[in-house]
This record gives structure tokens, C-alpha cells and sequence, in this order.
């Protein structure tokens, strides 16, 4: 999903300043976002991570299902507010939703292939592709790319063994291709304690109260919290949290 919201920034007529990409589905995946920004950062969570995959399900088809469906969400954002877009999911794939998304809000013909290889210590490849049929495209290549893609890419493996080279091959094949641009991208969350606490002090008095208290209602002396996104762990003591309005 961030390498879909990488790859979204760069599809826009004028690139946003970044891009949050929610899909909210009735599957077991339920809410998945992912943002990223011009700095190349990147950042995502899910609210059901640990999904299982059945003996000889292929995986795409179980992604699909976990998904399920609800709506694709893509918000840009840009220096003077902010323009969202939504579509309903139609059930399968994201890289699937993904094209239906370009090909109804923004009227890009264009095919997605998105991929992840897993390994015992979390993901060793992740990343994808899309190739938009620009006008005038000639139609003996869209028909050869359509033909390539409907046979299956491995992302995940072209990925692991090649890089973006690698599955650019796996994509294109012998097509003639070109570099105009290039731009780094890294995990990077926004987290910060300071804004989270001041978000928090302007919580009533009675949630503050509730932040303080164990799964057992017992008050306690420390309220801890975790950051969706990156994990961090934020620990604050009750003056911390104490609302002081801006002076004015």
C-alpha cells in the first residue's frame, strides 16, 4: 500500500505536496492507510495485520478477500488545503482497484501491478508499477503489454532478484524505454510526542481521566501511548497533560 501512495504522488498532472491513500474495506485487512510526501518519505498501517493464508490459495486472491469491499479513498494534499477522491472497491485486488480508482476519477487508462515477498524477519522486497497508455499510445504495444500482464508479473520476485530494474523488465519486456526522473523513497513516520501531547491535553477532562486507568478501570500514575503507524511508544504523566490555553 505505501508503494501504491508512492507511485499515485507521481501520476497527477501537477504532483501534491503528499498523498494519503485510505481503503476501508469489510474484510479482515478492515482499514489500511498509507502516506507519503514530495520528501520521499513513507509511512502506513492496517488495522488487521495478521492475515492467513490457506495451503495452495494463491495470493493475490487472498489479498483480494482480505480486502473485500467498502471504498478507495485518495487524498491529495496540496499547499492551500486539500482534494480527495473516492471509489468503491469492487472486490478484488488493490492493484485492480487501484486502476479502476485512476480510470474513474482521473480518466488515466492504465494498468498497476503491486507485489510484496515476505521473509521470516518481515518484508524483503516491496514495491510495483504502472504504466499509463499516454494519448496517441500505439495500440499494437498496449495490445502487447495487455497480453504480457494478463499472463502474470511476479512483482515481488522480479523485485528480490532485479530492483525496479528488474521488474521494469518483467513488465515491459524488449519495449524501448527511457529515465526523465528519479527520486529516493524511505520509511519515515511523523510521530511526534509534543504534538501528540497537545493534542491530548485538549481532550475533556473525563477521556484524560480514562487514559490514566488500567483494563481493570484501577487508576494509575502514567498513560501510555502507541503510535499507530511506526509503533513508538509515548509515555506522559498526569501534569503533562494538563490544558493550557494559548494566551491571547
Amino acid at each position: 500500500t505505501r508503494a501504491a501512495a508512492g507511485l499515485l504522488l507521481r501520476m497527477f498532472a501537477k504532483p501534491p505536496q503528499g498523498v494519503t491513500l485510505e481503503v476501508d474495506g469489510d474484510g479482515e485487512l478492515g482499514r489500511i492507510v498509507a502516506e507519503t510526501d514530495v520528501a520521499g518519505s513513507l509511512r502506513g498501517m492496517v488495522a488487521g495485520p495478521r492475515v492467513e493464508l490457506p495451503k495452495g490459495q494463491p495470493l493475490q486472491e487472498r489479498v483480494a478477500e482480505s480486502i473485500g469491499r467498502g471504498s478507495l479513498r485518495v487524498i491529495r494534499h496540496l499547499e492551500k488545503g486539500s482534494y480527495d477522491s473516492r471509489v468503491h472497491l469492487e472486490g478484488r485486488g488493490l492493484s485492480q482497484n487501484l486502476a479502476h480508482f485512476l480510470a474513474q476519477s482521473q480518466q488515466i487508462r492504465s494498468a498497476v501491478v503491486l507485489g510484496a515477498l515476505p521473509a521470516p524477519e518481515g518484508i524483503q522486497a516491496a514495491g510495483g508499477c504502472i504504466v499509463e497508455a499516454l494519448p496517441g499510445a500505439d495500440e499494437d504495444v498496449l495490445q502487447q503489454l495487455e497480453v504480457r500482464l494478463s499472463e502474470g508479473v511476479d512483482v515481488s520476485r522480479a523485485l528480490a532478484e532485479g530492483g525496479a530494474a528488474g521488474l521494469l523488465d518483467s513488465v515491459l519486456g524488449e519495449l524501448e524505454r527511457g529515465r526523465l526522473e528519479e527520486h529516493r523513497i524511505c520509511y519515515r513516520c511523523r510521530c511526534d510526542r509534543e504534538r501528540l501531547r497537545q493534542q491530548i491535553a485538549g481532550f475533556s477532562q473525563q477521556d484524560r481521566d480514562y487514559l490514566f486507568e488500567d483494563e481493570g478501570g484501577r487508576a494509575r500514575d502514567w498513560a501510555q501511548l502507541d503510535c499507530t503507524f511506526c509503533g513508538a511508544r509515548y509515555v506522559f504523566e498526569p501534569g503533562e497533560l494538563e490544558f493550557s490555553p494559548e494566551p491571547s
